[in-house]
């Protein structure tokens, strides 16, 4: 009689042990999954491409300002901006070192960096304007090409 109360404390220690271990584990890889929940930020979004040429207005303190003039017509029906006027007569910004990172190493002066990107006041590099259509990310993007 003894032992079969010592044999069902130990499977009772052992069941609540097992109880316990389980749901710890179930809450880790719930609030993992939470956690990954809360660090998604916008999203998903799509967006609206517009191929054209940014024109160089100034450089100042490691930044291009630049208007950007499209080669085609803004169908921008489905943006969060539907009026191609708002686009029109604004200065965008972005840094020298991002704009010219694909023509240039990083060993390069900011002077050297300005050559051999061709950047200058009234000049012109390819770009791509990108608005977003869908999602709560960054509204306007702007890319660069050759």
């Amino acid at each position: 009689m003894k032992s079969a109360r010592i044999t069902s404390k130990i499977l009772l220690v052992v069941l609540i042990v097992l109880f316990v271990v389980l749901s710890a584990l179930f809450l880790f890889v719930r609030w993992k999954d939470m956690r990954n929940e809360f660090l998604i930020v916008g999203g998903p979004c799509s967006y609206a491409s517009f191929k054209g040429k940014c024109i160089v207005i100034s450089i100042k303190n490691s930044y291009v300002y630049f208007k950007f003039v499209p080669t085609g017509h803004l169908n921008l029906s489905d943006t969060w901006m539907n009026n191609e006027s708002y686009f029109a007569n604004r200065t965008y910004s972005e840094s020298v070192w991002h704009l010219c990172a694909q023509y240039v190493n990083i060993s390069c002066s900011f002077r050297q960096v300005l050559e051999k990107c061709g950047l200058k006041k009234g000049g012109a590099f390819n770009c791509k304007m990108n608005v977003e259509t869908k999602g709560t990310c960054t509204p306007l993007i702007f890319s660069f090409y050759k």
